[in-house]
């Protein structure tokens, strides 16, 4: 068990998109969507994020970044 603090999936997006904002690399996301972990291992995150492009663009490697530092501090409630 983990004594992380816990979001909603629209908690989580909302807090991984307002800190995509500030990064000029993620202007092309879309979306964020949350998907939880049907069997989490002890110490990990128990969802995990994904995004929706605008175009044919790639994920940027800072928005994986932004993800996994958020599910590294909030549990999905």
């Amino acid at each position: 068990m983990t004594d992380k603090p816990t979001k909603t999936r629209e908690e989580l997006a909302a807090t991984i998109l307002a800190l995509m904002k500030a990064s000029p690399e993620c202007h092309g996301v879309s979306g964020v969507a949350i998907a939880p972990v049907l069997k989490p291992e002890p110490g990990h995150a128990n969802w995990h994020a994904a995004f929706t492009m605008q175009g044919k663009e790639s994920v940027p490697r800072i928005a994986w970044q932004i993800g996994s530092k958020i599910a590294d501090e909030f549990d999905l409630a």
